[in-house]
């Protein structure tokens, strides 16, 4: 080829790469606008109810873009995404983040702002006290008007939070402004004023106040749980799973989810991904506890999934785990009586943030010496009574698992469960993983460390 080919042939290459590129930045473009807002808003609800918050928040104000007059339809669960997130900073001790999310929440949303509104003022006082203490180490040129900003807007989520009106009427006496100071202390202590009181003797009346304040943070449960039809079960049908309930809207979002978890291979494939099966699934949302016992009584140890309403972990805790083990049942085979299998194979479907909270609780049993011995974890066949040994021992048992398929595959747990006498689990185990049943507990040490050693969830 000569060099004016070569030359002719390269300019070729480039403008066909250069067309190429327009034409899947116009596909792109034209698949997003056949996303219309009812497509948007649904995607959003299902990242939501996956546990996939950063991505419901994202589309959701996708959704709030294309069609704006519509935005208040979505506002709820956009609220709800952001206080899923609030909440995991605030366990994690990152206020700033907890706030920000809280805030936005408290924005969005009514409904979801009475619910976090505790939470979300905590939250921002926790900043606020950082702040505080910087402002107050400058000597000279220290700023107070932003902090009384940002107290006052804490206070119109909270008007009742006494902490916060204390640390208001402390900005108001710094400022000179010993009379909206003298207002503030008097609100927190209930009382009205009397004669020339000294503004100290106000504010102790009002610490006094501010040390018995006592609240919970509510549980997170959605508002669409809260609603239950009278009568008996009405069945809905979603991919092959039959929904029994008592609220047809949230029948569906429990059948996207639980299509969504199905197609999700669990522990390296030990449980593939099925986005078509032969199997049916039976699914019962009981209205309450008294009907779960009912439903757990007719179902004569059958495989089904039996959820309750009202429960705040109904959609991210309970459910994925539910329908591994009936998943487990179908695919592979149940093995029952040795707690270890019976525990980690449904934890593998819990988020990846119930799985780093799992690896710090592992971190922490560990420096206190409360790691379970390596036969106790494996000879264990009834659940611990003791809630921390029993929290403990889930751990193990889902680090166990996911430890020993990622260093001898999934089909090693398929052997160990359909090819041997699993009555003597220790020998057992010892037959498929040899030497590794030594070193159980550094193994699932290295599993929490491994977790908590990212830089993000994998989600």
């Amino acid at each position: 080829m000569s060099a004016e080919d070569s030359q002719v042939g390269g300019t070729c290459v480039r403008r066909g790469i250069a067309v190429c590129l327009v034409l899947v930045a116009l596909g792109a473009a034209q698949a997003e606008e056949e996303l219309t807002f009812d497509k948007l808003a649904t995607r959003g609800k299902v990242f939501l109810d996956t546990s996939r918050f950063e991505k419901a928040l994202e589309v959701f104000a996708r959704a709030a873009a294309k069609e704006p007059e519509r935005a208040g339809e979505i506002t709820l669960d956009w609220a709800w995404a952001h206080a899923k997130l609030g909440r995991l900073a605030r366990r994690n001790k990152d206020y700033a983040t907890a706030a920000k999310h809280l805030t936005e929440a408290a924005q969005l949303d009514k409904t979801v702002r009475k619910i976090i509104a505790a939470e979300c003022a905590y939250s921002r006082m926790k900043v606020f006290d950082e702040r505080f203490d910087e402002v107050e180490k400058k000597k000279t040129g220290a700023d107070w008007q932003p902090l009384i900003d940002e107290v006052k807007a804490t206070l119109e989520i909270m008007p009742d939070y006494k902490f916060a009106r204390h640390r208001l009427a402390q900005l108001y006496s710094r400022t000179g402004k010993r009379d909206l100071a003298a207002r503030e202390y008097l609100k927190v202590a209930g009382q009205k004023r009397r004669g020339n009181r000294k503004l100290n003797a106000l504010n102790s009346a009002a610490w006094k106040q501010v040390k018995k304040e006592r609240w919970t943070f509510r549980e997170l449960v959605h508002p669409l749980q809260r609603k239950s039809d009278p009568g008996e079960f009405e069945i809905s049908y979603w991919g092959p799973f039959n929904i029994h309930h008592h609220n047809k809207e949230l029948a569906e979002r429990v059948g996207r989810a639980l299509f969504y978890h199905h197609r999700q291979p669990l522990l390296g494939g030990f449980l593939p991904g099925n986005e078509i099966t032969s199997s049916r699934y039976e699914v019962f949302l009981c209205r309450d506890s008294a009907e779960v016992n009912k439903t757990v009584q007719a179902s004569k140890n059958k495989p089904w999934i039996i959820l309750r309403q009202g429960y705040s972990e109904l959609l991210d805790g309970d459910l994925p785990p539910a329908l591994a083990r009936i998943r487990w049942y179908h695919d592979v085979g149940f093995s029952y009586g040795v707690m270890c299998l019976e525990t980690g194979i449904p934890s593998a479907a819990e988020s990846p943030r119930a799985k780093d909270r799992r690896a710090r609780d592992l971190i922490e049993a560990q420096k206190k010496g409360k790691l379970m011995s390596p036969k106790k974890l494996l000879t264990t066949s009834e659940w611990p009574k003791d809630s921390e040994t029993s929290r403990i021992f889930s751990c193990q048992s889902l680090a166990l698992l996911e430890s020993l398929v990622e260093l001898h595959g999934p089909q090693s747990l398929r052997d160990l469960i359909q090819g041997h006498d699993l009555t003597n689990p220790v020998q057992a185990f010892r037959n498929v993983y040899g030497d590794d049943c030594d070193r159980l507990n550094e193994i699932i040490i290295q599993w929490a460390n491994k977790r908590l050693g990212k830089t993000k969830t994998d989600e």
